[in-house]
């Protein structure tokens, strides 16, 4: 279980697209009556405060406390706090966002290391698409005694910069320093906030060994279903009458073995809250297969 993700550790928005989570939009809306609402996050130093969406009340997050908050979950990778700018940001800007996260990542190491319990610690590295950044970012974390290297931040405006940015970065995750006895190759290797398909075939084969993301189960409450013949919109009416054709033919999950298109349309067109449990477990079932046939293609020497 890891506990990085789009919105888990980062403050700030979603990794990789730059946007806030749902939490953090109905923060910033500007109230019923006009006037609009303040900041739902400010970062210090310290860490970022945070104010509630329900009751206004306000809270420090803090690397030290997200370790310990990562810990009591009994998480298998912890990842530590860090800022998450937008994509369109001026380059100080950034470099100031890029070396507060540097402390604070120090600052959760050093909480994780005196108490490891066998959980292990990624570091996050940042930078947005800039190069310089991304390379200071590697060679600094890498410098610490992190147990993997997890890629965050903005990841690029669309999938093809994502993929650029994988292009020319992955080499240097297999570059050791000169001087230096860290070994990057032997560590694994994270992309933060992707999910999507084609992203997820383009991370795999630039040597990327994990990845994370809500993007399959999002998909799933607004009624988008993955299959082998693409996606399926259930909400549309020609799936009222598919009787006994279940989302994928292939799946072996326990949606696709006992309901079929026209039910799963009934329950979302009727709002069923077990639509979405339905959805989810074919959807993540999807993903798990998906990935499963990526680690039998790598073992067959094919990627």
């Amino acid at each position: 279980m890891s506990s990085g993700g789009d919105d888990a550790a980062a403050v700030g928005g979603v990794e990789g697209g730059g946007g806030g989570d749902g939490e953090l939009k109905r923060a910033s809306s500007k109230k019923k009556g006009g006037g609009g609402g303040s900041p739902p996050v400010r970062v210090t130093e310290e860490g970022a405060i945070f104010r509630s969406y329900r009751d206004g009340r306000e809270f420090l997050l803090t690397p030290e406390s997200t370790v310990l908050a990562q810990k009591s979950l009994g998480a298998d990778i912890i990842i530590p706090l860090d800022e998450l700018p937008p994509y369109h940001i001026d380059r100080a800007s950034l470099v100031d966002s890029v070396d507060r996260t540097h402390r604070w990542e120090a600052r959760s190491l050093a909480q994780h290391l005196s108490d490891v319990r066998e959980q292990a610690m990624y570091c996050v590295v940042h930078g947005g698409v800039d190069r310089e950044l991304r390379t200071r970012s590697l060679d600094y974390l890498t410098s610490l005694p992190f147990d993997g290297y997890a890629i965050g931040g903005s990841l690029g405006k669309d999938a093809s910069e994502l993929s650029d940015l994988l292009r020319w970065m992955m080499p240097l995750m297999n570059a050791n320093v000169p001087g230096s006895d860290v070994d990057r190759r032997s560590k694994p290797r994270h992309l933060l906030g992707i999910a999507d398909e084609p992203s997820v075939l383009d991370a795999v084969i630039n040597g990327i060994d994990t990845m994370d993301s809500c993007y399959p189960t999002r998909l799933a409450r607004h009624g988008t279903l993955l299959s082998r013949g693409g996606k399926v919109h259930i909400k549309s009416g020609r799936h009222s009458r598919r009787y006994g054709m279940p989302i994928d033919p292939e799946c072996g999950c326990s949606t696709c073995r006992n309901y079929d298109r026209a039910y799963l349309w009934h329950l979302f067109k009727a709002k069923e809250p077990v639509f979405m449990t339905l959805a989810t477990i074919h959807n993540i079932q999807y993903m798990n297969d998906l990935m499963a046939r990526q680690r039998q293609l790598i073992l067959e020497d094919k990627i």
